[in-house]
């Protein structure tokens, strides 16, 4: 049975990216973005914050270290992966990451109010997903 793991997220990155190298020499960037959700209570409208890591690999991490600043509007594309682990103390743990596959980076407003779009873009060229080290 097939099944999808594809997840689209449009927020402002919270931080500027942490960038670090693999014992591979891969590059590897993580960014964690804030999306608000608004909602209405007692004809009030109040939002809630909700913040999601990703971490982007290879020439698409790259680009994240060289354009990516706390503040910016982003648009990633990616999957999400759970990652596990294991405490000092015996206690697991474990969160969802997205890894990306796209990201879209956005400058900051014109005059006019328009956006301008600048896609730093890196898809896998292999179903092996070669240069993701899981």
């Amino acid at each position: 049975m097939p099944y999808m793991n594809h997840v689209s997220l449009m927020g402002h990155m919270v931080t500027d990216p942490e960038m670090r190298t693999a014992n591979n020499g891969n590059t590897i960037a993580n960014l964690r973005i804030a999306w608000n959700k608004f909602y209405k209570q007692n004809n009030e409208w109040k939002s809630i914050g909700h913040f999601f890591d990703v971490t982007a690999f290879g020439p698409m991490a790259e680009t994240a270290g060289e354009k990516g600043k706390k503040g910016m509007l982003v648009l990633v594309e990616g999957e999400m992966n759970q990652q596990r682990w294991e405490t000092s103390e015996g206690q697991n743990r474990s969160k969802v990451v997205i890894i990306a596959r796209r990201i879209v980076w956005f400058r900051e407003k014109h005059q006019d109010g328009s956006q301008q779009e600048d896609t730093a873009s890196y898809a896998s060229d292999s179903e092996g997903d070669d240069d993701v080290p899981f």
